[in-house]
């Protein structure tokens, strides 16, 4: 696999939270058009290899839909981990939408997308809350942390979002797992890394 470029690793937000015990940074966002982080590479092309997407988030209000990490286009083609209207976790796969288990507004949340073997799995603080057959062929190469999709300029968070991790070749989480409680690693096959 390639060696993760040092282009891709973003290091030291905003000191602004205390989780497990442990002080590490966060991007805030405001909701706001030019609050979100954008960027492109061949490297984030997934095809059917397996995956793992996970961010750490925390929303301040719940009043939209909101963006976490997204690796999908207006036309709804992609992947992505965003927040519905009414607070929750949304999965996005495709053309479909896997709503989880409730979120609530002030609140830590480890949130993750795993493909092994055709089989994608979505967790919140590392319990299984969907679990389906996947065997589409992820085509795109941008990614956004903080916006809905890639391409359109709507639905921005209120919050913080923190170690954000994209892995192509490896589904790293299966069954139920203990969420990771230090910042996250550039484990192998990694391609985008947010850590602080």
């Amino acid at each position: 696999s390639k060696a993760l470029s040092s282009s891709k690793i973003l290091n030291n937000f905003n000191t602004d939270k205390v989780r497990h015990g442990y002080v590490y940074g966060s991007m805030i966002f405001t909701a706001t058009q030019s609050s979100y982080l954008n960027t492109s590479s061949s490297d984030y092309v997934i095809g059917t290899d397996d995956f793992t997407i996970e961010p750490f988030v925390k929303t301040f209000t719940q009043s939209n839909y909101y963006g976490v990490v997204s690796m999908r286009d207006y036309s709804e083609t992609g992947l992505a981990i965003n927040i519905n209207l009414t607070g929750n976790p949304r999965f996005a796969i495709q053309g479909s939408y896997h709503d989880a288990a409730t979120m609530s507004v002030g609140s830590w949340y480890h949130l993750a997308m795993s493909r092994i073997s055709g089989t994608t799995s979505c967790y919140v603080n590392g319990t299984l809350v969907q679990e389906f057959t996947d065997t589409n062929n992820y085509s795109g190469q941008d990614l956004v942390v903080g916006r809905y999709y890639t391409d359109n300029n709507d639905f921005y968070i209120d919050g913080l979002i923190s170690n954000v991790r994209l892995i192509i070749g490896s589904g790293i989480y299966g069954g139920t797992f203990s969420f990771p409680t230090t910042p996250l690693d550039p484990v192998t096959n990694t391609k985008f890394l947010i850590i602080s």
